[in-house]
């Protein structure tokens, strides 16, 4: 009888843990639509450019959405990666926030000069930042616009 009440208890102080694991391990998971400095830092030996960077750790950030998208002038729904007329359509880029004029200028900016990546996917972009930004936006901020 004493070692079923020993069981119990110990049983019952794992389940109360459980919760507080499980957020912890949420936390260090880190926000999926972001790239802290605290990230960078760590992240340093991966790769020297903003899109290295972004390339090992949140890929999907490159990729076009899935399913299908609105498309830029209104007519209707267009598959994602290319507009109605077939042009390829890229994620859209803001550097401190100046829009960039193309996601290739992230290989032109040095890990080192980077405080934070986020990432706003169709419906946040669409939401802040209105028609043109179907793809999603990655918008960066730099610790000091000279190490650019």
């Amino acid at each position: 009888m004493r070692h079923f009440r020993l069981s119990s208890m110990l049983l019952i102080v794992a389940c109360v843990g459980l919760p507080t694991l499980a957020h912890a391990q949420k936390k260090n998971r880190g926000d999926r639509n972001r790239i802290t400095n605290e990230e960078v830092l760590q992240s340093s030996g991966l790769g020297s450019t903003a899109y290295d960077l972004i390339h090992i750790l949140r890929p999907y950030w490159l990729e076009p959405p899935r399913g299908r998208v609105a498309s830029p002038n209104g007519d209707g729904y267009r598959d994602g990666g290319s507009d109605l007329n077939g042009t390829a359509v890229e994620v859209v880029l803001y550097v401190d926030g100046t829009r960039q004029p193309s996601v290739e200028q992230l290989k032109t900016l040095r890990v080192a000069s980077i405080l934070e990546m986020r990432y706003l996917d169709q419906q946040r972009a669409l939401q802040l930042r209105g028609p043109g930004h179907e793809m999603g936006v990655i918008e960066i901020t730099l610790k000091d616009a000279s190490k650019r």
